[in-house]
């Protein structure tokens, strides 16, 4: 029975509680634990319900995971093992287990070797020595794609950490092709798209919410501003109607039909551009499909990148402006150098 790393956390922690006789356990009482436990291990804020709580019980007590925990219930002692000496740490967990908890180490460690998120190695080697995983040579079976872009990757801790904190950042910002810009920014989302990293924040001094590279910031110190929450800014749902990283916040949000030829319009079926994407016709040579966002930079790349094989046929402007750019790209290879 394979067991993935959330209920593995949450087991540990609850056989950990148990233990703990001094205490009286609750459900409410392993919830919070348990939360404690994802958080602290893998970063992870969750709440715990009831319900899963009792499915973690059940599941101790059934055998099911190589052990029978010997979980009891009393009004007024809450939850406790009636065998005082037993803990699951003593049952090894079985071979399909540990190699499916194995590979799930070997993922966050490809992550733990970027310049990524602060602590995340600690992390992996803490879950290695709480959960018995003996380290050894594993077969890489799952790759990612590691950035190139190392002026931006220097900067992920720091604004990681000012957002984690609510830190307000002065960032000495230098864009492409202009003068050097300096902005206190409230950070609010750090995203990586292309295989660069792009940070979502307040700038006070504009009073908007901005975009920033953080391949082209300078430098990054504390500010005296205060952080500021904005209230319409919702890290879930900021980035819904683009393409990307990049829009224009007052472009109305429209609908784009492409059309795509031959083999393409099987990838772009089973790879969406777009989390709207919906397929309007498919035929045996071509298909027709429908987006609804707000036209950016991003999109009209990603267009261009498929060549001949796809074309937009609304909104007007925008057939007309990748017409235009395929033009000035076939006059420039038709000019000899």
């Amino acid at each position: 029975m394979p067991t993935t790393l959330n209920p593995l956390i949450r087991y540990r922690t609850i056989d950990k509680c148990l233990r703990n006789q001094e205490n009286k356990w609750t459900w409410k009482e392993l919830a919070t634990a348990c939360s404690n436990a994802l958080l602290e291990q893998i970063g992870i804020q969750k709440e715990i319900s009831r319900r899963t709580i009792m499915y973690d019980i059940k599941n101790m007590r059934s055998g099911k995971l190589g052990y029978q925990a010997p979980i009891e219930y009393d009004k007024v002692d809450g939850y406790f093992y009636s065998d005082l000496k037993f803990s699951i740490d003593h049952v090894p967990l079985g071979k399909e287990e540990l190699n499916e908890l194995t590979n799930a180490l070997l993922i966050l460690k490809q992550f733990s070797g970027k310049e990524s998120v602060k602590g995340l190695e600690n992390i992996v080697t803490s879950l290695e020595e709480t959960l018995k995983i003996k380290k050894g040579k594993h077969r890489e079976i799952i790759q990612f794609d590691h950035s190139l872009n190392e002026p931006g990757q220097k900067w992920v801790n720091q604004v990681y950490e000012g957002i984690k904190n609510k830190q307000c950042l002065s960032l000495n910002y230098q864009p492409f092709d202009k003068k050097n810009l300096y902005a206190p920014v409230s950070p609010y989302l750090l995203k990586e798209y292309n295989n660069r990293w792009f940070l979502f924040g307040y700038n006070h001094q504009h009073k908007t919410i901005a975009t920033y590279g953080l391949d082209r910031i300078q430098s990054i110190t504390p500010s005296l501003q205060s952080y500021y929450e904005a209230e319409t800014f919702d890290s879930k749902t900021y980035l819904d109607d683009i393409l990307g990283v990049s829009f224009n916040i007052n472009h109305p949000l429209e609908q784009v039909l492409i059309k795509a030829y031959g083999k393409q319009r099987l990838y772009i079926e089973t790879k969406p551009i777009h989390h709207t994407q919906t397929t309007i016709e498919m035929t045996d040579t071509h298909a027709v499909f429908c987006l609804q966002l707000i036209p950016n930079y991003e999109l009209e790349s990603r267009i261009l990148g498929y060549g001949e094989t796809v074309e937009i046929l609304s909104p007007e402007y925008l057939r007309v402006k990748i017409q235009r750019r395929l033009e000035t790209s076939l006059d420039r290879y038709n000019t000899i150098s």
